[in-house]
């Protein structure tokens, strides 16, 4: 594993985000330590932002994998669904974030259990 770096927009994005577990939106295929709730950062955000912000969390974890890491067998960071349209309300994107990545970054994810 390289230096390991936690660049602002991730720790941005971590901050508003929730493990699935602790929301009411825990759905049938979640793991419970792995899963988190990205939502857009306000409810007049457009879903593109969020997509991008999304690309840039897998490209800045693929970075922090080691080079000769298999991304296509065993991804780090698994983005499971993503708002498609843009509705004025809280969306969230349901991503998997698995070890090593997720052992590094899991004290920034709130752990307050509130609803989304």
């Amino acid at each position: 594993m390289k230096r390991f770096y936690i660049p602002t927009y991730v720790r941005r994005m971590l901050k508003r985000s929730k493990f699935a577990i602790e929301t009411n939106h825990f759905s049938k295929g979640d793991d419970p330590g792995y899963t988190i709730l990205i939502p857009k950062h306000s409810i007049y955000a457009q879903t593109d932002t969020l997509k991008g912000e999304l690309d840039k969390l897998v490209a800045w974890a693929k970075r922090m994998m080691p080079s000769g890491y298999n991304w296509k067998d065993c991804p780090a960071v698994v983005v499971r669904s993503c708002p498609e349209e843009t509705h004025y309300c809280r969306q969230f994107a349901r991503v998997d974030i698995f070890d090593p990545i997720m052992q590094r970054i899991e004290y920034l994810i709130d752990m307050r259990p509130v609803k989304l």
